[in-house]
């Protein structure tokens, strides 16, 4: 049975005691006071993201981190200002090679194949099941280049109508094990 958010399972006590080994006495001491909040409150969050890391992990997912503007169907958040962020999601890569930046951004693993031309392209799947799809542009920082992007579509025919190439999100699909056919009435 499901546990529900806000209440404690019968199964499940709402109180835990964690016991403090000596010699971590000091750390512990130390994050209270670091922590602006209720210890007990910094211990959930640390132990949520361990989970979601693990589960993840387990499903064959990693830890996406890129920097751009996002755009898309995306939750509310920061990056509806349309500015350069560092955003993160769990999901795959399916599309890409990493990328070298002339000046590399700590954590952030973006992959992408270049065009021949001025772009590169990245695919990537969201643990959630989105197509993410991020954009580089060689100019990128000159009067003509446009700010990286990563924008989020509800599936593959989704990011074909809206103009990503059709050679990368073939790609994709590769990746995915299904085929991006248009079908003809003839």
């Amino acid at each position: 049975m499901p546990l529900k958010k806000g209440r404690p399972s019968s199964s499940f006590p709402s109180r835990r005691t964690v016991y403090v080994r000596a010699e971590d006495a000091d750390v512990w001491k130390r994050a209270e006071e670091l922590a602006g909040e209720s210890l007990s409150q910094l211990v959930a969050d640390q132990l949520r993201r361990f989970v979601q890391q693990r589960e993840a992990q387990a499903g064959g997912l990693e830890r996406i981190v890129v920097e751009a503007v996002v755009k898309g169907d995306v939750p509310p958040g920061p990056w509806e200002k349309g500015e350069i962020r560092k955003v993160g999601f769990y999901g795959r890569w399916l599309v890409g090679e990493p990328v070298k930046r002339k000046d590399p951004i700590p954590g952030v693993n973006e992959r992408a194949l270049w065009d021949g031309d001025m772009h590169h392209y990245g695919v990537a799947i969201t643990k959630g099941g989105k197509i993410a799809v991020l954009v580089l542009d060689n100019a990128e920082g000159t009067e003509y280049g446009r700010a990286p992007s990563l924008t989020l579509y509800d599936s593959l025919k989704a990011a074909d109508g809206a103009g990503v190439p059709h050679w990368v999100l073939d790609r994709a699909a590769t990746a995915l094990q299904t085929e991006l056919v248009d079908d003809l009435d003839v």
